[in-house]
This record gives structure tokens, sequence and C-alpha cells, in this order.
């Protein structure tokens, strides 16, 4: 019998326990995120929904299916977009209704992984342990605490909706169902442009648990055609909404990529394997010529690669452990495109919640399916306890990311609490730091943002940490400690507007006056808005916040 040909409800089950069974997923991931309804925006929160001010025109509804909702940022989700502009228009800016979408999308991802499971597996106790794996897993923080990470749960639920339709594609083999394929693989892709990964996990499954031969090739072909039909709908209103088809970052060397792959991978691969301490920042460098940085994790993938083909031919259900293998590398292949990301900035948890579901289906095949068969022709004492015996060890897994989720979520409370953090777990990445200060400088406490900007400068001579770092000492009353880092910005970025205007105040301070006037002259040079002050108000515009 196929994986999708079985029932998976359990015979002589009784109709409670399977509706427990396929909702008790959701429900604990709805419980275990809840909390998140009173967190507030953090992040790039503030720049998506606090201070966009398209959100309230009805015309960005036909913008975000012809173009980005954000003409500076060439990314093409117009289903994304458009949920976006509703939450504004229904919740205003209540950040607790976003958060209610994202953990009601959370818990739909739960149930769809469980039907996933149970139609891949026979044993209804690995398709539960599967969706509360799932439902549980620490690495999903950022994908469901944060707001503006809403196109990832929202993405998965339609890749593995469409997943579904395509099993019962295969079994009924009626047009219903491959129309139902073609429009969930048509809205994942108006969600996120890693909807293309159904297609691979659909060709996939066909590899090791379908007909690969030519029989079920040309079985296929309609399903081929449904689903390039749509790419190619997609591609041309892609097109048409903006120029250019991939948004880039960064411009990082073929070189570049390829050696900083393989760390990238183990580190993905460990946060999926072990609860651990999970940001928004990391320290991550690139790897940029084939040292130990490449050739230790490029040999512990192997390994990996290696454990996996000798586990699917020595124990049961080998293809099943093929297909969820294949699931995790072809979830995690758009994380590889490192020039989406900001320079260094190329870690981010919410890439696993797609290769998680796969991750999840594979423990649970591992800890429960592979003695499904020996449990039904024996039931023996001995065959019971190591059944006892993987059913605990699978409730550890389940408490452990729980309680490290439990443990972490607060820290996405509001953005003093989560670059705190993001400070502590990557001391050496100046992104949170920069952050955090100019948090602090909000919150008027200025020793503390100082604090964080001198480290931030000795990190990175980056010219606006100079810049801030100098007009926060201005503001502490102490322009002779401003002057230093504000030269220091002038120096790096002569044509940035508003460094002149702060060194002029800083020298008008110190008694410069022909300096100081020298300084302004330069400012009005650069800026229109400069051109408006007079020297007499320039004096009073210190204590104005940055």
């Amino acid at each position: 019998m196929r994986p999708e040909q079985s029932s998976g409800a359990g015979a002589g089950g009784t109709a409670a326990a399977e509706w427990l069974s396929a909702w008790l997923g959701a429900i604990v991931g709805t419980l275990i995120f809840l909390p998140t309804l009173w967190y507030g925006y953090v992040w790039d929160d503030r720049y998506a929904i606090v201070t966009n001010t398209s959100l309230k025109s009805w015309k960005t509804l036909a913008q975000a299916l012809w173009g980005p909702m954000d003409a500076t940022v060439s990314m093409y989700r117009p289903v994304t977009g458009s949920i976006v502009f509703f939450q504004f228009h229904l919740f205003g800016l209540h950040p607790w209704g976003y958060h209610l979408t994202s953990v009601l999308l959370h818990a739909i991802a739960c149930a769809l992984v469980f039907r996933v499971a149970q139609q891949l597996s026979a044993a209804r106790a690995g398709a539960v342990f599967a969706s509360l794996f799932f439902a549980v897993h620490d690495a999903h923080l950022e994908a469901v605490a944060w707001v503006s990470a809403l196109a990832e749960p929202l993405v998965v639920c339609f890749i593995l909706a469409g997943f579904i339709a395509y099993l019962r594609y295969r079994r009924e083999r009626q047009g219903k169902w491959l129309a139902a394929i073609s429009v969930l693989f048509f809205l994942g892709l108006l969600t996120k442009e890693t909807a293309i990964a159904l297609p691979l996990l659909l060709l996939a499954y066909e590899l090791t648990l379908g007909d690969s031969g030519s029989r079920g090739f040309r079985r296929n072909l309609p399903l081929a055609a449904a689903l390039s039909g749509t790419v190619f709908v997609y591609v041309v209103m892609r097109h048409f909404a903006y120029k250019g088809f991939i948004y880039n970052e960064s411009h990082l060397p073929l070189r570049a990529l390829f050696f900083t792959w393989p760390s990238l991978l183990v580190t993905y691969g460990r946060h999926l394997l072990i609860p651990t301490s999970v940001s928004p920042f990391y320290e991550f460098n690139y790897v940029v010529a084939a040292n130990w940085s490449f050739w230790l994790p490029l040999a512990m993938l192997i390994a990996l690669a290696g454990a996996a083909l000798f586990a699917s031919k020595r124990l049961a259900g080998g293809a099943l452990i093929q297909f969820c293998t294949l699931g995790m590398v072809i979830s995690i292949i758009p994380a590889l495109d490192l020039n989406i990301f900001q320079y260094r900035e190329i870690m981010h948890d919410r890439f696993l919640y797609l290769p998680s579901v796969f991750f999840a289906i594979l423990a649970a095949h591992l800890l429960f399916g592979i003695h499904a068969d020996e449990d039904v022709a024996q039931n023996s004492a001995g065959t019971r306890r190591y059944t006892t015996a993987y059913a605990a060890l699978g409730a550890c897994l389940v408490l452990l990311n729980g309680a490290a989720l439990l443990i972490q979520s607060p820290v996405w409370r509001n953005d003093l609490t989560l670059y705190s953090y993001a400070v502590r777990i990557s001391p050496g990445n100046p992104r949170p730091a920069f952050a955090l200060a100019q948090e602090y400088l909000e919150r008027g406490d200025l020793p503390q943002a100082e604090q964080l900007l001198q480290h931030v400068v000795r990190l990175v001579p980056a010219p606006m940490a100079f810049a801030l770092l100098g007009q926060t000492r201005l503001r502490m009353g102490n322009p002779q400690a401003a002057e230093e880092p504000l030269r220091r910005a002038i120096a790096a970025a002569p044509d940035r507007p508003g460094q002149h205007f702060m060194l002029g105040q800083c020298l008008l301070r110190l008694g410069r006056t022909d300096e100081a006037n020298m300084e302004f002259n330069s400012e009005r040079a650069l800026s229109s808005d400069s051109r408006q002050i007079s020297l007499r108000q320039l004096p009073t515009a210190a204590a104005a916040k940055p």
C-alpha cells in the first residue's frame, strides 16, 4: 500500500480521538504562541506598518497586484501585501490583531503538517508527534512572533495544502484536484518566492515514493503542464510589476557563496536539530577560501548525507526517509541566495519554517513509523517497551523545544528586549548594538546609548555610528568629546547631509564661531533643507533628538 493510500486515522478509533489527533498540534501551537498577542511591533515592523502611509490609501491594493508595496524594495508579494493592507484597516495600529493573524496561520500549518504526515505514514501516533513537534519548534519564533514574517507561515500553508491536493490528484486523477494544485501554487508564489519549492517537492515524491518509470511520467504530464503554465503567468505578472526579476541587497562573488554555503547549512542544521538560542541577528562571516571553515562543515554535510542514505537502505520506510531528506534540502535552497540579504546578515531562523515540516515528519517516522509493522505483527512485551521508550523520547523532544520557545518568546515583546538579547547573543555584530543605541536614545538614556555606540565604532568604522556618537555626546553636554567622532563621520562620508550641521553646532558651543560658520556653509551646499535655517536658529537645534 502506498503512503497516500493509507487512511491514517487508526481503525477502531473514536471520532473524538480522531478529531483530537488531527487538531492537537494546532491547539498546542496556538496556546504556546498566545502570549505574542500582548507583544508590540519590533524590528522592521515600524517601516512596514507603523510609518507606512501607503496602507491608508485603497490604491495600495492595485499597487500590491501590479507593483511592490514599497517602491524601494523589489519584492513582488501581492497576497502578503494585500493581507497587511486589510490588517491595517481592520486592526489599525493595534499589534494584537497582526500577531493573532500569525498565530492562526501557524495553527493552520500545524494541522496541515498532521494531514501530510498522516498520508505519508500509516502511524497515527507519528502524525500526532509530527504536528506537535512542528508546533513547538523553537526555530519558529522569528516566523510567528515577528509580525513582518507573516509570509513564512502563509506560504507554508499554501505549499502544504498544494501537496495534499497533489496526493489526492494522484489517487483520484480528477481535474478539480489538478486545478486546486495550480491555484494553491499560484497563491503561494504571490505570497513569497519560496513557493517555487512545491514543484520540486512533487518531483522528489515521484522519485522516492511514487512511480518514477515511463508510465508515471506520462500520467503526470497534465500536472507538469499545469504547473508550468502557472509559473509562466506568475513570471509575466512579475515582469510587468517592476523592472528586474531578482532583488539583491548584496553582490557577492560566486566564490564567496560557494565557500560559505557549507558552514551556513551546518548552522541551519544545528538550529533544526538542537534547541538553541535564536535571534534575528548572528555573528556570521563569509568564507572566502578553501580553509577549515569550508572543509570541516563540508565533511559534516557529507557525513549527514551518508547517514541518511544508510538509514534509507537499512531501515523500514527507506523511501520516506529519502523523501524527507530531499524535502529539507529543497526547502532550504532559497536561503542560499545570500545576495538577497544585507552584508553578513545571512542567517535567519524563519527560513527553517518549511524545512522543519519534513524534519518533524522524518523524526516521527524514525520514532514511530519504522516500528509500526512490528507492533502489528508481534505484540510482545519487548516490543511494547521499545514503543514506550520511543514515545518517551518523542515527548522529551517536544518538551525541550517547547521550553526553549517559551523561555525565549518574551524577547520579542519590544525593540528594547529584542535588541538587548541580540547584543548578548551576537556581541560581534554591530547592527543590533546600533539599533539598541537608537532605542536608548529614543528613551532618553544617553549614557547607555554612548556606551553602545562606542562598541559599534570599535567593531566597524561606520560614518552613521560616528555621527550618532558625536550627536549623543553633544546632547550630553560634552562638545569636546563630540568633535572627534563628528569629524571622523565627515571624513568617511563628506557628502552625507546633516553631519556638517552637527559639527557646526559642536564648534559653536566650543566658541569657535568662524569654524562653525564654515561647517554651516558646507551643510547649506549639501542640504536644501538647511538653507532655510538662519545662523541664529542653529545653536538651539542641538537639543533636538536624532
